[in-house]
Parts: structure tokens; sequence; C-alpha cells
């Protein structure tokens, strides 16, 4: 394969970032919601910690999911399929093989105690592990196949090898372009362009006058509207419009009534359809540029419907299948949509830079991802029933948990190339990114 030179996209790199964060702050809240989730407060929050949660659920797994389609574009750029691949089963199987048979059964056996549905110790529970299948919490089962938070993992890596066969085929974009140029040719092009597969004796198109015929067969057109190679002939033809970012979002709300598996909050269709979006639309070109143009209509759509959508909530919400949950479905997409086109114009706006801590960050976010929910449930365990109040037990779970994780990524997991590797990571540190962060902090130009 060609060794291509792909400019980085420090945008990306910085939401993955804040992101990891802000999943961390929400995992952070589920111990204090009145949300099922393995260990619990001994007193549950119904207002500002609720309303953290409900905010950040609606946009934060989409815009991953987004990210992650949005990147597949460059990957695909710069690896072969099977180099591909290997690298989605390297930094997504291993790490969420980590997480289902070391990182989970501690955090099920800290919810069968808390739901009173166990009694013992955690050597007592380990062989129990493997009894039944767990698809819910509080449910029967105790083996999480999908290695409990890490299902986003699971899925990317189904989502990575379903969409690569189409990925590389059919360019969706183009292919509005392709049908709009074919209709305008058959609508008025010569006979000698069009006409050369009509049957015997059937009227041939007149040309127009002052236009002149052009030498160009039916099969030399196929070839070139219609080609859905890897690199497709008219891909300089692509164009992102304004309209896409009101049917995008309508095609969100009509698969709605679709059900799946729910997970984090959205389906698992909701999900695969903003991965193949990040994928064809996000990624292009003019994206950017068109929400640049609209971002006030969607800054005012996100604060709006987030209003109307938290009240709601907070009042009660609708019956599942009533017009009302479906009209609050439609509520809640836009508001994630809005959302999300929001984070990416404020991240080109202003996060295009690199620095050191985005180096170290990019490097750390993963492991962080993996490793930050067991720690928040297990110190969780150890204050759930504590007689602090709510704000200092929140103050203390976040500031701990959060300075557990870092140390055991900046002393133990980042050193050892075995480790690196079981926790998402490259064997070896990424010397370019970390030489471009430091030269750009220094206020140098990169080599």
């Amino acid at each position: 394969m060609e060794n291509k030179t792909i400019q980085r996209q420090y945008d990306l790199d910085w939401i993955r970032v804040l992101a990891t964060l802000a999943v961390f702050l929400y995992h952070c809240s589920m111990f204090f919601n009145p949300w099922p989730w393995h260990v619990k407060n001994n007193q549950l929050n119904y207002s500002g910690i609720l309303v953290f949660s409900l905010f950040t659920s609606s946009w934060i797994m989409p815009i991953f999911f987004a990210v992650s389609g949005i990147s597949v574009v460059y990957t695909l750029k710069k690896r072969s399929a099977g180099a591909y691949f290997k690298e989605r089963f390297i930094r997504l199987g291993v790490p969420l093989l980590l997480g289902v048979f070391i990182l989970s059964p501690p955090q099920v056996f800290i919810e069968r105690l808390t739901h009173n549905q166990f009694s013992g110790s955690f050597l007592d529970f380990i062989p129990h592990y493997f009894d039944g299948v767990y698809l819910s919490i509080g449910g029967s089962g105790n083996f999480a196949f999908i290695g409990l938070h890490l299902w986003y993992l699971l899925v990317l890596l189904v989502y990575s090898f379903l969409t690569f066969p189409f990925f590389k085929k059919v360019d969706l974009l183009n292919l509005a372009v392709d049908f709009r140029s074919r209709r305008s040719l058959s609508a008025g092009v010569p006979g000698s362009l069009l006409g050369a597969d009509a049957p015997a004796g059937s009227p041939q198109p007149r040309t127009p006058a002052g236009v002149e015929r052009l030498p160009l067969q039916s099969t030399e057109l196929k070839k070139s509207t219609f080609s859905f190679n890897r690199t497709p002939k008219i891909r300089k033809q692509r164009s992102f419009k304004p309209i896409h970012l009101f049917i995008l979002p309508l095609f969100l709300v009509l698969i709605g009534p679709i059900k799946t598996v729910n997970l984090g909050g959205w389906d698992l269709l909701f999900y695969l359809v903003l991965f193949v979006y990040g994928y064809y639309f996000f990624s292009d070109s003019e994206f950017k540029s068109v929400v640049k143009k609209t971002i006030m209509l969607h800054f005012s759509l996100a604060i709006v419907t987030s209003i109307v959508y938290i009240s709601w909530f907070m009042m009660g919400s609708p019956k599942p299948g009533s017009f009302a949950d479906i009209i609050f479905y439609a509520i809640r997409t836009v508001n994630c949509w809005s959302w999300m086109l929001g984070i990416f114009y404020l991240a080109d706006r202003y996060l295009t830079a690199s620095n050191r801590f985005l180096a170290y960050g990019s490097e750390a976010s993963m492991p962080f991802y993996v490793i930050h929910q067991p720690v928040i449930v297990l110190l969780g365990f150890g204050i759930y029933d504590s007689s602090l109040p709510v704000a200092g037990k929140a103050l203390l779970l976040i500031g701990a948990s959060f300075s557990i994780i870092m140390v055991c990524y900046h002393m133990g997991i980042r050193r050892t190339k075995f480790i690196r590797v079981l926790f998402g990571m490259k064997a070896q540190v990424d010397q370019k990114l970390v030489t471009h962060a430091v030269e750009m902090t220094r206020g140098g130009s990169p080599k």
C-alpha cells in the first residue's frame, strides 16, 4: 500500500479526550442519580446531578460513534484491509477481553452484594461469575460478555467489520451527484450520448440548439458516473449541503420505532447510523463550513430542546409507545444532533492545534476509558453507606477516582509494552505526536 501523508485532525483528538473526561464525570453521577447502577449511594439526588446526567447522556455516546466513523476514513487511507482488521482487533478486541475477564467480575460482585443477590467474599463469587449471561443491572446472569461499560468497544468492533465492504464500495454523497448528473444528461444531451442503447426505431433525443454532440458512448458514461471503486473518479464533486443537516436527523427520528438493544441511552441502530454518518457526511470537506454558517440555529435548538427534554423527564417520562413518547424521542434526537454539531463547531474553531496536554491525553484516553468505571465502582462501594453529604461524596469520588486512574496509567500502564497493548494502546509511544506537540508548545513549526 502507498505510504500516504495525512494531516492529523487535532479537533477530533480534542473531542475524544474531552468526551472521555465527560464519560468519567457521567459515571460518577450514576452513583448518585436515581437510575439503576452497579452500586448506589445511600442518598440519591433528584436535582442537579440528575440534570447533569440527563444533559450528558443525550450526546456523549453518539459523539463517540460519530467521531469513530470519521476516523475510519483516515484509517482506510493509510491501511490495507488486512491491516485495518488487525488494528481493529488489537485496539478494540484486546481491551474488551481484558474487561470481560478481569475488570468486570469485581463490578458484578459488588452489584450482587449491594442488590442483596449474593453473600460471601469475592473469591467465593469467582466460580459464579460464569453463571448465566449478564444482560441488565439487577438481573440474574453474571457473565458480562459485553464488558459492562466496554460495550462501546464491542459494538464498534462489530460495526467496523459489518460496514467495511460498504465503505469500500459505495460513496453515498456521490450517488446523489451521479444521479443528478445522469438525469441532466438524459434530459437534453444528444442521441449519441444516451441513445446508443435505445431499441431500433425508438425516437432519439433532440440536440438542443447550439449544443455540440458529444462523442461519449453510454458505456463510457456508466464507467464515469457509476464507478463504485475505492476512490471514485468524481470524488471531488462531493458536496455537503445545508439540507443534509436537516435530512440526516430526520432519518434518526424515523428509525426511532425500530427497537433492538438500548445501551448508553440509545438504540444500537441509532449508533450504527451515526457511525455511517461520520464516515460519509461528517468527514466531507464541506461539512465544517456548512455547520459554521448555520451554527446559531443549532445552538438555539440545542438549548431549547435541552430545557424541554430535561423538564419533561423531571415531570415524568411519557408512556412507552404512546404518541407523547414519539414526540419526546424526536425532541431528544434533535437535542443530541444539535449538541453534536455544536461540539464539532467549537472543536474546529478553538481546538485545531496540539500541545503537550493533548499529546499525553490522546494516548491516555483509551486506558483511562477502560479502567475508569471499575475504579469508580470500587470507591463507590467503599463510601456508599457512609454519612458524608452528597456534595462531599461527589468531590471525594471524583477526585480520588481521577487520581487513582492517572497514577495507574502514568506509573504502570504506559511504561510496559505488553500492558500498553492490553489497554488498547500502541506498543510504542507515538514520538511524532509528542515531538509535534512540543514544537507547537514552543511556538515552532513541526518538521
